[in-house]
């Protein structure tokens, strides 16, 4: 598959949904705005900022100059990319932030992922814009940044976002000179080296992600473009090589034994680096072949995701479409080989055999990816266990904190995994918790402190934590060279404590929009989600066998 026609294609087929998003009424009080929720469901009662991203891939059609193009240089895309701009002006707050979640909720992230884009599309059309616009945009990109130069997202380390803010900073310093906010970023990605684990993997609220590590390498490479540093390439080396054994014999990424459960892939930063790295060449050529593509797409996923997808297509083909030539051949990808690797900062552990590919995350109750080598398919997995309390409500073994050891014994490789069950936050939203956040944000959430308390106090109710309940779980994965073996057993007292228990096929239990957009490898498993479990059994064995070629 020709990489740079998939990136024309999709984002092309994406610019429609792009324009049909957008407030294109000159009359309207929110002309500019891209949340159609907004203004004209009228389904909800404040803006989301974030989506008013959909400016930069407006600016990089409309400065595209190629046959077949239609937005080249339209006087009505520069009105609407114009309109966009102003929108998200009008909605800043005055102390320079912007609102994604609920009102007043002055988030650090989204000020910073919308002001790089803001900023880089206001330097790329370079007078196009009326003088009186630019100005006024300029003034309100220093009022961002001096937040952000000022603030931090207290309530997790991500990677991603910091990686955002200082190519953000790093646009304004484009276009103002003010060396104050090179500095700043350069502080920030002095931060992201410090969290960088010694495995390669950058810190997503303490993990790695492989999902989001393809976007924090796409923000990197932007500030490393802007900023250079052989230091910077010597680390995002690392990070695409760790990157790489999250790369699947049928072309997807990651999944639920990564730390935010993502099997998203964006490409931009790797087309970036691939003449340096050569390991970013490989696994793009892996990732879009022709074979089939088992990442999202930027007409696959939601509103929320969709201006960041179509975003990153953009940029890919900018620099896909500047390449003259591709690195032949690539180096093979580690499923290519056969080996046993341990990651314990991150908690897996992989195996590769000549039949198949065994990803394990050892600290999240011992889930497991299994690939059919000679297929080239999804043969197997599971997220680990789910019980019905007492009460009826679920506990699961995923993200439990567990314990592990890998143990070899010749050619067999045997780990070992307990812990205890936990119990899922509620993620639901209800009216009346509605109501609560509603009136918080209306009175204590208009200041900066209380926002942030409240940020930090949701991330630890639905992200970070862990309420460990008293039923063990012990789990024993047997990786032979022709077959997987899984025993479990819910050792002990805690036993009377559940009344059916299951074996999970796919699930999330913990707050995150990003993880579990559909991709066709689904298809391949054909075991129900919950695959029932005997409790009058001592032990639980499945076997998953991978014929040798004799």
């Amino acid at each position: 598959m020709d990489r740079t026609e998939f990136y024309r294609r999709h984002l092309f087929e994406g610019i429609p949904r792009i324009l049909s998003s957008l407030n294109r009424d000159p009359l309207s009080d929110t002309y500019g705005c891209f949340d159609r929720q907004y203004w004209s469901w009228c389904s909800v009662d404040f803006p989301n900022a974030d989506l008013q991203r959909g400016v930069y891939p407006l600016t990089r059609v409309w400065l595209l100059d190629e046959p077949g193009n239609p937005y080249h240089r339209h006087p009505k895309i520069l009105e609407w990319i114009g309109a966009g701009l102003a929108f998200w002006r009008k909605i800043q707050h005055p102390n320079g932030f912007f609102d994604q979640w609920y009102p007043n909720e002055q988030s650090v992230g989204t000020t910073a992922f919308t002001l790089g884009p803001a900023a880089a599309c206001v330097r790329d059309l370079s007078g196009a814009l009326p003088p009186d616009l630019t100005a006024s945009l300029v003034e309100s990109f220093r009022r961002a940044g001096d937040r952000l130069l000022r603030l931090k997202e207290t309530h997790g380390f991500i990677s991603n976002h910091i990686a955002g803010a200082a190519w953000a900073l790093l646009e304004i310093h484009r276009l103002t000179s003010d060396d104050r906010y090179k500095h700043g970023a350069r502080k920030l990605l002095d931060d992201i080296a410090a969290r960088q684990s010694s495995e390669g993997w950058f810190s997503e609220y303490g993990g790695a992600d492989p999902g989001y590590e393809t976007l924090g390498i796409s923000y990197l490479a932007k500030c490393i473009a802007l900023l250079p540093d052989p230091e910077w390439i010597v680390r995002l080396e690392r990070s695409i090589e760790f990157l790489s054994y999250a790369v699947h014999p049928n072309g997807s990424v990651g999944g639920e034994y990564g730390n935010r459960n993502t099997e998203i892939f964006f490409a931009a930063g790797l087309e970036m680096l691939s003449d340096r790295v050569p390991a970013a060449e490989s696994i793009l050529a892996r990732m879009i072949s022709d074979s089939g593509v088992k990442f999202p797409r930027p007409h696959e996923v939601d509103a929320c995701n969709f201006t960041v997808f179509l975003s990153q297509f953009a940029d890919a083909y900018a620099c896909s479409r500047s390449r003259s030539h591709r690195p032949a051949p690539p180096p093979a990808l580690p499923f290519h080989k056969t080996f046993a690797k341990e990651f314990p900062e991150a908690g897996w552990f992989i195996q590769s055999t000549d039949t198949y590919y065994a990803v394990v995350n050892i600290r999240k109750g011992g889930l497991i990816r299994l690939y059919d080598k000679k297929t080239g398919r999804l043969a197997d997995g599971d997220c680990g266990l789910a019980a019905a309390d007492g009460d009826g409500r679920w506990i699961v073994t995923q993200s439990a904190a567990a314990r592990g050891s890998v143990r070899h014994e010749g050619p067999v490789t045997v780990l070992k995994v307990e812990g205890d069950f936990h119990r899922p936050p509620n993620r639901r939203m209800t009216p009346v918790k509605l109501m609560l956040l509603r009136a918080f944000a209306l009175t204590l959430g208009r200041t900066v402190f209380f926002c942030e308390w409240a940020k930090q106090a949701m991330a630890r109710a639905l992200i970070l934590r862990r309420e460990t309940v008293p039923v063990s779980f012990t789990r024993e994965i047997r990786l032979e060279p022709g077959q997987v073996s899984i025993t479990d057993a819910v050792p002990g007292e805690g036993r009377r404590r559940i009344r059916e228990l299951y074996r999970v096929l796919k699930s999330t239990p913990f707050f995150m929009g990003s993880a579990r957009y559909f991709t066709s490898q689904e298809l391949d498993l054909r075991r129900e989600d919950l695959e029932k479990l005997n409790l009058a059994d001592q032990q639980w064995v499945r076997r998953i066998g991978f014929p040798q070629s004799p």
